[in-house]
């Protein structure tokens, strides 16, 4: 049986392909049988019309032609459906990496939003915890940088951002109703809970409706003290 070295050498590389990028989505998603095939299916069809040509003896254009047209229709599909999982993970996945503060701090160089936030950690600053969710279909951007202060570096800073409040209340007791405002959740709690505690102090900075019904849109920004916990949380919502 005669079968077409260029098509093996193509299935190989294919193939070789497939694992490299199946080997970068385990890294971030772990396995996923269905990816793994999928990835790898233009390497395989390959594979299989290689197979095929050594079974038939004339005409194997019959099988090549239809099967290497195939194969680039399925390849161009599978760069199209990793491109577009690359696009919805960098999306959907949130920025906790507190090396990357800065860079994105100066992203928001701009934002009304973002103006309070400090443009690099303060270096008397411990125990740093950053979170950017940059929005995606109907989820909104929340961004937010939580620190820890000596006491009296945190009551020199908490004294100066309380004259900027438009609204503070505790945590636990929010405003609702006619005086309801947007604030943030505890994106940087590390525990998964997103409810502050009741000693954390909530403070507005502005808080802008843009459209109808009220605060279907628009955004949100202040800081929460945690004096119990010498910390400051800087905190902006875009919606």
């Amino acid at each position: 049986m005669q079968r077409s070295r260029p098509i093996l050498l193509l299935a190989i590389l294919l193939l070789l392909v497939g694992v490299l990028v199946n080997l970068l989505w385990a890294s971030a998603t772990g396995f996923n049988l269905t990816l793994w095939l999928w990835n790898l299916s233009p390497g395989l069809l390959s594979l299989a019309i290689w197979f095929l040509t050594g079974k038939v003896q004339r005409r194997k254009w019959v099988i090549v032609v239809p099967g290497i047209l195939l194969t680039l229709l399925l390849i161009a599909y599978v760069a199209v459906f990793n491109v577009a999982g690359l696009i919805f993970a960098q999306a959907t996945e949130p920025v906790t990496d507190v090396a990357r503060y800065a860079e994105v701090r100066s992203g928001y160089a701009d934002e009304v939003f973002a103006q309070h936030f400090p443009e690099t950690i303060p270096p008397e600053a411990t125990d740093a915890q950053f979170y950017l969710f940059r929005g995606f279909l109907q989820g909104g951007m929340h961004l937010q940088l939580r620190l820890q202060f000596p006491p009296e570096v945190w009551r020199d800073r908490s004294t100066q951002y309380a004259p900027n409040a438009q609204y503070r209340f505790l945590a636990g007791s929010p405003p609702t109703g006619d005086s309801y405002v947007p604030t943030t959740s505890f994106h940087t709690s590390n525990t998964g809970d997103r409810d502050f505690p009741d000693t954390y102090e909530i403070l507005v900075f502005d808080a802008q409706s843009q459209g109808e019904p009220e605060w279907n849109h628009g955004y949100s920004y202040g800081v929460v003290l945690g004096e119990a916990q010498s910390e400051i949380i800087y905190w902006a919502e875009d919606w």
